[in-house]
């Protein structure tokens, strides 16, 4: 099923696409429907187009084929075999010719396959059949969703659970595998062949951002990650613009990848101090690393540095994060210094600790976990003023 993801989600469910006639004749309401999980889920990221009709279908009979086979080959045989011993005994074969009895031999094999001919006139049962097309971009008769085939789901009587939202994500996947291999990947650090490669793929129907996420090659590269190995010159400038507004209008990328080597792309970036990039990640979210520290303290331009450190970018320090959680004291002390990072927004944090150190305490009234409170605010005391960005808790 070739399929088109749609980035933003329907929480309004306005993907769901179903007529009164459909509704009526499966017998359910649209509110039914979206009981069901895998529709509701498809209809928040998807467009959905449901159709109902009847198509007769087979008993189910899973070895009804080898079972005509067999039947067959047995009676034909068993009949023919009879026949011919019975002609043997009665007749005097060598008076009535050979051929004749043959033909004769054969005839019960001809009612055999009749018989079993009728068998299969009468074989199927009428169900309802519910067509099912889940992708992006329905036509005005809500006929078909462009660029789709349709997925076909029989049930009787009942909804099914169906896997929908997976199906789309393995079309896609099928989609992007076949396209990739059209890709000669060690041409990708070229901005122009970059460039061609994006306007030969249909970015939309291969999952929108998921195609900048998904591994091209066997290293663990992604589309993506090339790109940040493009170097932007005065010769490739116009194909380098162009790429850049493709990844601004796609949506969904995940800018915290990391390549086949564990660079990820912020490093990527601050290592080749490009500008034109900061942009695309404006305001988003990075996993803190020592290496991006490094990188970052050892930025030349001046210029770089101040919209980098204007680019709204802010930092999870997971370890920190974790070691609050585990409750554990001597991986906070081994952390402190990440506290000193010009990466380290405190207050926010602050806040972070504080929401983890709240959900604890109420989870949990033993001595063990107050102290581990009153610890993490000594802990933060140093650099943080607790009153401003740590309210204690009123116990």
């Amino acid at each position: 099923m070739q399929v088109n993801s749609i980035n933003s989600h329907n929480t309004n469910f306005n993907g769901l696409h179903v007529s009164k006639q459909t509704l009526k004749a499966i017998g359910c309401t649209r509110k039914e429907l979206l009981r069901n999980s895998s529709i509701r889920e498809a209809a928040e990221k998807y467009d959905v187009v449901i159709k109902a009709g009847n198509r007769d279908i087979d008993k189910f009979d899973p070895a009804y084929p080898m079972n005509t086979i067999l039947r067959t080959m047995g009676t034909c045989m068993g009949v023919g075999i009879i026949t011919a011993l019975t002609l043997m005994a009665t007749v005097d074969v060598a008076s009535i010719g050979i051929i004749p009895c043959t033909l004769v031999c054969f005839i019960p094999t001809f009612a055999t396959l009749w018989l079993n001919k009728k068998y299969d006139d009468h074989k199927f049962k009428p169900v309802k059949e519910i067509v099912i097309q889940a992708g992006k971009g329905v036509d005005a008769n809500e006929d078909y969703i462009k660029n789709c085939e349709t997925r076909t789901h029989v049930v009787d009587g009942t909804y099914a659970e169906i896997p929908l939202v997976e199906e789309v994500k393995e079309a896609e996947n099928t989609e992007f595998d076949k396209k990739i291999k059209t890709y000669d990947t060690d041409d990708l650090f070229s901005a122009k062949k970059y460039l061609e490669a994006l306007k030969k793929a249909d970015i939309e129907l291969l999952g929108g951002g998921d195609f900048f996420n998904r591994k091209i090659d066997e290293q663990g590269n992604t589309m993506l990650t090339q790109f940040f190995d493009v170097i932007p010159t005065e010769e490739n400038e116009k194909e380098y613009k162009e790429i850049l507004n493709i990844l601004a209008r796609v949506k969904g990328i995940d800018y915290n990848q990391k390549d086949g080597n564990g660079i990820s792309c912020l490093e990527k970036i601050i290592n080749s101090e490009n500008q034109q990039v900061l942009p695309l990640i404006f305001g988003l979210e990075f996993d803190y690393s020592p290496e991006i520290e490094i990188l970052y303290n050892h930025i030349q331009d001046e210029d770089f540095k101040y919209w980098f450190d204007h680019a709204n970018l802010k930092f999870n320090f997971n370890d920190i994060l974790k070691a609050v959680k585990l409750t554990s004291f001597d991986t906070l002390k081994e952390l402190r210094p990440q506290l000193l990072s010009p990466l380290c927004d405190r207050k926010r944090l602050a806040r972070q600790i504080e929401k983890i150190l709240n959900d604890k305490h109420a989870n949990s009234r033993n001595e063990r976990d107050y102290h581990a409170q009153e610890y993490v605010h000594k802990y933060y005391k140093e650099f943080v003023n607790p009153n401003m960005n740590i309210p204690q808790n009123e116990r």
